[in-house]
């Protein structure tokens, strides 16, 4: 999550950049790069929950192993 917080972070330049101009071509480039920014979260969000559900399988599997 901290990652999640830290790209969050860095994006506040860019909103108030392009709100801040009336060039139509930055704010698409601006609205481009939110929208990769945003999809870059999702799976970083997916990843996160994909190796907290792979931990608990690893941790799960060795306490079976332990009681063999």
């Amino acid at each position: 999550m901290e990652n999640l917080a830290n790209q969050e972070a860095g994006t506040k330049w860019m909103r108030i950049g392009t709100l801040l101009t009336f060039n139509p071509t930055e704010q698409i480039i601006g609205a481009g790069f939110k929208a990769l920014i945003d999809q870059n979260k999702l799976i970083i969000r997916q990843n996160e929950l994909l190796l907290r559900e792979l931990r608990k399988l690893n941790e799960t599997l060795r306490k079976k192993e332990q009681k063999e």
